[in-house]
């Protein structure tokens, strides 16, 4: 038996849209307690304390015919209760739905529970936040072409991710 680990799934931006995101946290100023760079990720399935080796059963099954899909960051947004600040597409493409779908089905064929919320897709930039004034424009174009499996831990000085496994979304036409 595997030892049970704090999971989620998510799509994790590659080094040059994180170094986008991170300008993005300047613009916006000291509204909150800006996300570090190597944790800015999106969300896809949350698990909480789950087994790895079914997780990863689930993500292989789900994503045998995924493909990849272009995500354009372009507005922002508040959850006040929590106070999260965060970036997010105006509109998501069909190819995120069915992947979330898609896992989903496979996580509870194998036993596994993921929170009951319909998808939101948003990256966080800060957390106890309370912004003020504008937001800067920004669009900034995210070629998802992969799924990640992460573990999560959590700290004092807050969460540490641990890459838990990864799967291909082939970027193109089908």
């Amino acid at each position: 038996m595997t030892e049970r680990q704090r999971l989620f799934f998510a799509l994790w931006p590659p080094a040059h849209l994180r170094e986008r995101l991170t300008a993005v946290q300047g613009e916006l100023g000291r509204i909150g307690r800006p996300v570090a760079a190597e944790r800015l990720h999106l969300t896809v399935a949350f698990l909480g304390n789950s087994d790895p080796e079914r997780a990863t059963e689930a993500a292989a099954a789900a994503t045998r015919e995924a493909r990849g899909f272009v995500l354009r960051l372009d507005r922002f947004g508040h959850f006040v209760r929590s106070g999260v600040v965060w970036m997010a597409p105006t509109e998501y493409p069909n190819a995120l739905e069915t992947l979330h779908r898609r896992l989903r089905r496979e996580l509870r064929r194998r036993g596994l529970r993921t929170e009951r919320r319909s998808l939101h897709p948003h990256v966080t930039l800060f957390r106890k936040a309370t912004p003020s004034g504008p937001h800067p424009a920004a669009s900034l174009e995210w070629p998802v072409d992969e799924l990640t499996l992460v573990a999560s831990v959590t700290r004092a000085e807050g969460p540490e991710y641990h890459r838990a496994g990864a799967w291909r979304l082939p970027l193109g036409e089908g």
